[in-house]
């Protein structure tokens, strides 16, 4: 049987591993998405919403989602198709690019980040 010392840190720590998933899932919200829109046809801003809430636990509100998507917009790694009840964004062939770039530089990326956590 654990101590209640040992019960504690141990709720302490995946507290925190939690509150750290959800920062990095903040900070790479757009690789999130290009990886969603990429095996869909289009996401709106609801979707994403939802997508943060039921795939990964995160609830993201519209003052985040709107600003995000307009900026992957501007960026043209995504493009807005109006449509009579909701918006929907898909991905631009640059989007398209950015994203295969990121998986075929995967590797790095966690070589990276395991050496930031070990060093």
């Amino acid at each position: 049987m654990l101590s209640a010392t040992t019960e504690k840190n141990a709720a302490h720590a995946y507290d925190f591993v939690v509150e750290e998933k959800g920062k990095f899932l903040k900070a790479y919200s757009e690789v999130t998405i290009l990886a969603e829109m990429n095996k869909r046809l289009g996401l709106s801003a609801t979707d994403v919403i939802a997508l943060f809430k039921e795939k990964y636990g995160k609830q993201m509100s519209p003052g985040t989602i709107y600003p995000l998507l307009r900026r992957m917009e501007q960026k043209k790694l995504i493009k807005l198709i109006p449509n009579r009840r909701k918006k929907f964004y898909v991905l631009t062939d640059s989007g398209k690019k950015a994203l295969n770039d990121l998986q075929l530089n995967l590797k790095e990326i966690q070589v990276f980040i395991f050496y930031l956590l070990t060093k």
